[in-house]
């Protein structure tokens, strides 16, 4: 029998979770996705492959006549490098890996697909739906001076040597200046300014919606005491689709060219009747359905289109690296953390990548060069 993940629609919100041939809930599954989803607040995307992940296991257990809840993670992470998933597109890789041939799937995909399994034994463990026991044999376990189980680290995780991860690809500030004079209309000058400037990911200005823009200097009138001109990221549920990523909120200022072009959007968004009365900042002005709001696939055929003109392949997502590559050469890192909605400082500091010429100026330009050049150590 064969698992899949399938996307559910809840009062709540949608969430993904683990279905079987019978299309029947696989409840173990679905206990640990819901939480994720709604008590977590994971991404879409993150919810949906954590589904897809624990999918295989099932189906793992399905095929060799395994008792889900009696994990064995080293056979599994056998059949795992060895066995392609029942929705496989590649053609090369739709057959049993065999001797000399490369694995199904890297170590480091390996890894944390086992990860997702373990920690939804953890999840299932907490709740009692299975025996805490089970958690020594996939966690390293210690005891508390109080008696708690504590678990140290997981068991059966591969090793691999991590390269050294660089800066983020960005876009160069003139791709950016070529971009913004090919785009042709207010509406998309405006998406590739908020995302560029700002730092917004696709599913975030896709999201915003016209109380979330703050353009004044004083924004009292609206109920808010932040100074100057900025815009509200919310998590809320969306009818598009959008989505903000680890479901917390934030507030980014943006640059006065934000707010002259917002004006003039506006006008323009306005005359058109279909739009006045939706609640979205970024709606269908140019085809059907008119009025409704911009979808994700929407920006990339945007940039796509964009990214043909200019002869430079541009992404959503390099134009925020582009925010932050510049943010961090005005902002301490706990500051570009904050704007660019960040959970972990560690995350920005992919940023921190200073080039030859950084690197020299803080040495010839710090007080103690100045020391040596003044003289002061003439013996």
């Amino acid at each position: 029998m064969t698992h899949r993940q399938f996307e559910f629609e809840t009062l709540a919100g949608p969430y993904w979770s683990v279905i079987d041939e019978r299309y029947d809930k696989v409840e173990a599954a679905d206990t640990y996705l819901q939480y994720i989803a709604f008590s977590r607040r994971l991404a879409a995307g993150t919810c949906k492959r954590y589904a897809s992940d624990l999918a295989l296991y099932f189906t793992w257990c399905e095929r060799t006549n395994r008792q889900w809840d009696d994990p064995e993670i080293t056979p599994f992470q056998i059949w795992l490098r060895t066995t392609p998933g029942p929705d496989e597109p590649r053609h090369s890789r739709q057959a049993l890996a065999g001797p000399g041939s490369p694995p199904i799937r890297s170590d480091p995909v390996v890894d944390r697909i086992c990860m997702v399994v373990c920690e939804m034994f953890r999840h299932l463990a907490s709740q009692g739906a299975v025996p805490l026991d089970i958690l020594t044999r996939l966690f390293e376990v210690g005891r508390s001076h109080d008696g708690l189980l504590i678990l140290v680290a997981r068991r059966h995780r591969l090793k691999k040597g991590r390269k050294k991860r660089g800066a983020p690809a960005s876009t160069p500030v003139t791709i950016v200046r070529s971009i913004l004079q090919a785009t042709g209309n207010l509406r998309d000058f405006l998406l590739i300014l908020l995302m560029t400037c700002a730092g917004l990911r696709r599913g975030e200005v896709i999201g915003l919606r016209l109380s979330d823009m703050h353009l004044l200097p004083d924004s009292l009138s609206l109920g808010c005491d932040f100074k100057g001109a900025h815009v509200h990221v919310v998590p809320r549920p969306s009818t598009n689709g959008a989505v903000v990523k680890g479901g917390v909120g934030r507030i980014v200022p943006v640059p006065r060219a934000v707010t002259q072009v917002y004006g003039l959007y506006r006008r323009e968004r306005d005359r058109v009747p279909q739009a006045a009365s939706c609640d979205y900042v970024f709606v269908n002005l140019y085809q059907a359905p008119l009025g409704e709001p911009m979808k994700a696939h929407a920006v990339n055929e945007l940039l796509a289109r964009l990214s043909s003109k200019v002869g430079y392949k541009v992404k959503p997502h390099s134009l925020r690296h582009t925010f932050g590559t510049s943010a961090v050469e005005t902002a301490s890192i706990d500051v570009v953390a904050e704007l660019m909605g960040h959970a972990w400082v560690s995350t920005t500091q992919v940023y921190l990548h200073p080039d030859q010429q950084r690197l020299r100026d803080a040495v010839e330009q710090s007080s103690i060069a100045d020391l040596l050049e003044d003289g002061a150590l003439d013996a």
